[in-house]
């Protein structure tokens, strides 16, 4: 009687008994930021996709930007929904022709903010031009040059004592 009260605890042990589950820590997203198109003097296009949320829900996605490398969400940012997959960003705000922006797509969850790559653009896309005057010996010329870094000059008078630009 005993061996069978025995068995039955050992029985009764091993059924009732739960196996503990280890449940894993969040992580970060995983994200990549897509291209900027679209750039003018005022806005341009983005997004990125989120690959992974980490194992807990992605409740704010975005794309942050500025003048500076590696932009975070506590400086000029979008708010583009949640959850994973893609998503698109119109950004405004910073657009000063001439000027390297850089941007970069960000997702938060329970674990915390993640970064996509930083993608560069410079501000305002378009060709700059310059108009001066050109001085060879005693004639002046007004010209302009286009676009300014390439050098090729226009010639926007025949060349005076007196032409300015």
């Amino acid at each position: 009687m005993k061996n069978v009260l025995f068995l039955l605890l050992i029985a009764f042990c091993c059924f009732s008994c739960k196996k503990s589950q280890v449940v894993p820590e969040p992580a970060l997203p995983t994200l990549a930021t897509a291209e900027l198109t679209n750039v003018t003097t005022s806005a341009a296009s983005g997004g990125g996709t989120v690959q992974s949320d980490g194992g807990t829900p992605v409740t704010s996605r975005g794309v942050c930007y500025g003048t500076s490398p590696n932009p975070t969400i506590a400086g000029s940012h979008t708010t583009d929904g949640s959850g994973t997959g893609s998503f698109s960003s119109s950004i405004t705000g910073v657009m000063l022709r001439g000027f390297t922006l850089y941007a970069r797509a960000y997702a938060i969850n329970s674990a915390g903010i993640a970064y996509g790559n930083e993608v560069r653009f410079l501000a305002g896309g378009g060709l700059v031009y310059m108009v001066g005057t050109l001085v060879t010996g005693d004639t002046r010329y007004a010209v302009i040059w286009m676009p300014l870094g390439h050098g090729i000059e226009t010639f926007l008078t025949t060349g005076s004592t007196s032409d300015d630009a």
